[in-house]
């Protein structure tokens, strides 16, 4: 069961970069459109304050587009991690290793949610799991 609930949250995640991987590609390409399209159209009036400060308010929101923070949303991510974590604790805590098919991928396994842990800024847990 840990097995497969590590496996859920790498394909979730898999399949989240692919999504994000996905959006960025369209923003990119929208963007190279409208740059296109502005870029044909001659400036009559020259640049000023205004444009610049429009122009870098644009720059500036490009740079936030793609970031998502919810944590709620994060959490609710990680779960299936952390459900893992807490089959192999309540299974090593019991002391019913005979449970276990293969010690040495269920070691991988317990290694490779340690170091996910790791890379979400979770020291705690990865501890918890080394």
């Amino acid at each position: 069961k840990a097995h497969a609930l590590l496996w859920l949250y790498i394909c979730t995640l898999e399949q989240n970069l692919q999504e994000a991987i996905e959006n960025d590609r369209k923003r990119r390409e929208q963007r190279r459109e409208l740059h296109e399209k502005t870029s044909c159209v001659p400036n009559l009036v020259g640049n000023n304050d205004f444009d610049y400060e429009d122009k870098q308010k644009t720059q500036d929101s490009l740079v936030y587009e793609g970031l998502q923070f919810n944590m709620a949303a994060e959490d609710k991510a990680c779960l299936p991690l952390e459900r893992a974590l807490n089959e192999w604790t309540s299974l090593f805590t019991n002391g019913s290793l005979v449970a276990v098919r293969n010690a040495k991928q269920t070691c991988s396994s317990v290694f490779m949610a340690a170091a996910l842990f790791r890379l979400m800024g979770k020291p705690l847990k990865a501890l918890e799991a080394y």
